[in-house]
């Protein structure tokens, strides 16, 4: 009966507003279109408890349920969207305030991202006028000057329907403006909103929460020996390698400590192994500092150092090796860490590191993905430009591809070669590619060290609770070139006039920490200069590098013997083809020494040779043949042909030429005794080049009379 009373209503109401003749014309009312057929299920749910008791239901859908009872089809079943209220305990003003500033908190959720904080070049990048910069003033949500000293009672960190619960704490309009605006527009942008799941989205606000409190002591101790290795391995190879190429890291130095707290976070999680991806930018610093390689290893690569036995092996350059062991992290936790050594192709290993990491978890039969964490770092434009990205990015939630998510961090130099952002893209963000699969994406400021690593560990705690893809934006620049040869004033003078005046990111956090009082000022001098007496000194021998050695080195020596063997055959080929080309070479010049090596080719009658019939009635070569041939002027087809003949074979080594056919033996037969072989003369290998000169220019000749 109520699915009944319901649906005549329901189908009452769009009647009546379809319906019109010349003398009755009923305007729609507005307010109608709370019931259509597509929230029957929900108001029929409400219309059974109004049936069993009125009072478990809210009071506003009373009279609602009391007009379709009625079935009054003249007047409208909804009168008003406003909810009745006791006026005892709130005031109309303070039920619209409320609405207010809950749409405000869900802007700053959704938006704070474009107002953060996140870019260490903004002095000199000219501003989005895209984005309204009055998105987020109070007075776009209604509230007057006057309503800053208002009390709120709000829970932060928690859904949206439990934001304005009894018992939260009471705040000001301004202290909140404050607090959403330190956690959604501080070093750290975050787009969580897009994601379709609430508890993705009550997650994230938890989380954004405990971002706000500082780090502890010990633990900006730890990141501060991360930048200090970083920045300081990029200011040794600048002065000792200044002019080889290297990919540095300057300017993205914070990529670092982030990458170490993102593996700290997943093997305090349960991850043990870890396979990582990466382009050449910072690979070195990150083979170093991250995956603990040896820096005297890394020293030899630059010198070339290599040892004898391995040198067949050494082809790669140094900015694509890899490595392959295990780690004791500072926290005591152990971690195997395998970097594969990349193509010189652009994200091109970004499949490779899934279907290893996929290959690895069925191998362990890992079905719920907690065991292995795949990493892969890119660069900006490249992560825009490459569509290897995106199809790797499609594998998130496939069944037979997916590996429990992927953390990807963007080292975002804010250029592509000589490319600004905006011409390279058409998005705001280069990390807009997330958008395929709702990912998660956190903005963060690269000269905040404690912001990235804060964000670093979100992201590692996201990808094992949620087993989804999640991305992390480092905003940095890079201090140099495309590679250190390059000068990049020519293309973007005002924006690296900028970054020269930047600071380095050690002497802005060891600043920042000795007005915190966590170092003193003499500890960071101490700790550079320890820093360059441990790494600094003089290149270890190749011998002792561990890339070399059987255990440690990411190729093996066993692995390439195959290599080294085929390589060998080939030398030898060359050699062989060498000699055999510097033998025909000294015949042509001297035909005597020619005939009297091979003297013992002798025809039946006894004379040396076997040269073809025809070539005894070939004239003479021209004057200072040989003198052209030195130079280059003669064909090769004429070197090889003369050379055939003065050895003595019936046909030259490669294919017959058309012009050249008159020139080879024609067979013979023998049956009789008048066909008995004769002896002919050799013939004189300056003549047969000169005949065979002749015919060349009477072929181009004939060419040039076809055209």
């Amino acid at each position: 009966m109520m699915r009944r009373m319901l649906s005549g209503a329901v189908f009452a109401q769009h009647g009546i507003r379809a319906y019109t003749d010349a003398k009755t014309i009923r305007k729609p009312n507005p307010y109608d279109q709370i019931l259509q057929s597509s929230n029957q299920e929900y108001v029929e749910h409400l219309l059974a408890k109004y049936e069993e008791d009125r009072a478990l239901v809210d009071p506003s859908w009373i009279p609602i349920f009391d007009a379709m009872r009625s079935r009054d089809f003249d007047q409208p079943i909804v009168l008003t969207f406003s909810r009745p209220y006791d006026p005892k305990s709130i005031s109309e003003k303070q039920r619209l305030d409320n609405m207010r500033l809950a749409w405000m908190i869900r802007e700053y959720e959704e938006s704070g991202h474009y107002f953060a904080d996140t870019n260490p070049l903004k002095g000199i990048l000219e501003p989005d006028h895209s984005i309204d910069s009055n998105l987020l003033d109070p007075l776009t949500f209604g509230f007057s000057p006057d309503d800053l000293k208002q009390v709120f009672n709000v829970t932060f960190g928690a859904n949206h329907e439990a934001t304005f619960v009894s018992g939260g704490t009471a705040m000001t309009l301004e202290q909140i403006i404050d607090k959403m605006h330190r956690m959604y527009c501080g070093p750290i942008g975050f787009e969580f909103m897009s994601s379709g799941f609430f508890d993705v989205r009550n997650w994230f606000r938890q989380e954004i929460l405990y971002s706000l409190q500082p780090l502890s002591i010990p633990n900006k101790k730890l990141i501060y020996n991360d930048v200090v290795k970083a920045c300081g391995l990029e200011k040794f190879l600048q002065i000792k390698y200044a002019t080889q190429q290297r990919f540095g890291l300057d300017g993205g130095e914070a990529t670092i400590p982030a990458l170490n707290a993102i593996l700290m976070e997943a093997a305090s999680s349960g991850m043990d192994s870890a396979i990582i991806g990466m382009a050449h930018r910072g690979r070195l610093n990150t083979l170093a500092n991250v995956c603990h390689m040896s820096i005297h290893s890394i020293l030899n690569e630059f010198e070339g150092n290599v040892p004898e036995h391995l040198r067949d092996l050494n082809g790669d350059v140094k900015y694509h090796i890899g490595i392959n062991h295990g780690l004791k992290l500072p926290d005591g936790q152990h971690i195997n860490i395998e970097m594969i050594p990349n193509p010189s192709h652009l994200e091109a290993v970004n499949p490779l590191v899934l279907g290893k990491v996929r290959a690895r978890q069925a191998m362990r039969n890992d079905v719920e993905c907690t065991s292995v964490l795949p990493l892969l770092i890119h660069g900006d434009a490249s992560f825009t430009g490459q569509g290897s990205c995106y199809e790797t990015m499609g594998f998130c939630e496939l069944e037979n591809f997916h590996c429990g998510g992927t953390v990807h961090v963007v080292i975002n130099n804010q250029i592509g070669f000589t490319t600004s952002p905006d011409q390279g893209r058409a998005t705001r963000y280069c990390t807009d590619l997330a958008k395929v699969n709702n990912a998660p994406v956190m903005h963060v400021n690269g000269h905040n060290v404690e912001a990235c690593v804060k964000a670093a560990r979100i992201a590692a705690r996201f990808r094992q609770q949620f087993h989804r893809d999640i991305i992390l934006d480092i905003v940095c620049y890079r201090r140099n070139g495309h590679n250190e040869q390059d000068l990049p004033d020519f293309t973007q003078p005002q924006m690296y006039d900028y970054i020269r005046k930047l600071p380095p990111l050690v002497d802005i956090y060891s600043k920042q920490l000795i007005e915190e009082g966590v170092i003193l000022a003499d500890e960071r001098a101490t700790k550079e200069k320890e820093w360059e007496g441990n790494h600094a000194p003089r290149v270890r021998p190749p011998q002792q590098c561990p890339r070399l050695r059987e255990g440690g080195a990411c190729v093996r020596p066993r692995v390439g013997e195959h290599v080294r063997g085929a390589r060998r055959a080939q030398v030898g080929e060359a050699k062989a083809r060498r000699a055999q080309a510097e033998a025909d070479r000294d015949r042509c010049e001297r035909p005597g020494a020619a005939a009297g090596r091979h003297a013992h080719h002798v025809h039946p009658e006894g004379d040396a040779g076997g040269a073809p019939r025809r070539a005894a009635h070939v004239r003479g070569a021209p004057e200072g043949h040989r003198e052209r041939r030195r130079r280059g002027v003669v064909p090769g087809g004429a070197a090889r042909l003369r050379h055939a003949l003065a050895a003595g074979r019936p046909h030259p080594p490669h294919r017959r030429g058309r012009g050249a056919w008159h020139l080879h033996a024609a067979p013979r037969r023998h049956h009789g005794p008048e066909d008995e072989p004769q002896v002919l003369p050799r013939a004189d290998p300056l003549a047969l080049a000169g005949a065979h000169h002749h015919l060349e220019q009477l072929a181009v000749g004939a060419r040039l009379l076809r055209v």
